[in-house]
């Protein structure tokens, strides 16, 4: 096997927080996500694989729940843009963004 076929014979799926490798020969490889965290709004956020949203005062020893967007969501990023706190949200394979001004409120936004 060749570099080029085995590039192509690798497809990645995203299934409730596992990223799957599907490698030639039937050898699978499954790597767990890890939590995206971030600084915005001048606090510490993290997102979660079950859809939520936590935020940390202490610098990351003990954390609070701000938002819960369903267990069949996950956090896929966190970060700050325009003031805003902007979460990337997976589900079934799509993902969509939402926004927020105080990480309780939280808006749809067609693209960032």
């Amino acid at each position: 096997m060749n570099r080029r076929s085995f590039l192509i014979g690798i497809a990645q799926v995203t299934l409730s927080g596992i990223a799957v490798a599907a490698l030639p020969g039937s050898l699978m490889a499954a790597v767990r996500l890890a939590n995206p965290e971030a600084i915005a709004l001048g606090r510490l956020f993290k997102g979660t694989r079950d859809g939520r949203v936590l935020e940390s005062l202490d610098g990351g020893k003990t954390w609070q729940p701000r938002a819960n967007f369903g267990k069949h969501c996950a956090v896929l990023a966190l970060f700050e843009r325009q003031g805003q706190l902007c979460a990337q949200v997976g589900l079934k394979g799509y993902s969509f963004y939402l926004t927020s001004s105080d990480a309780h409120m939280w808006y749809t936004v067609p693209q960032i």
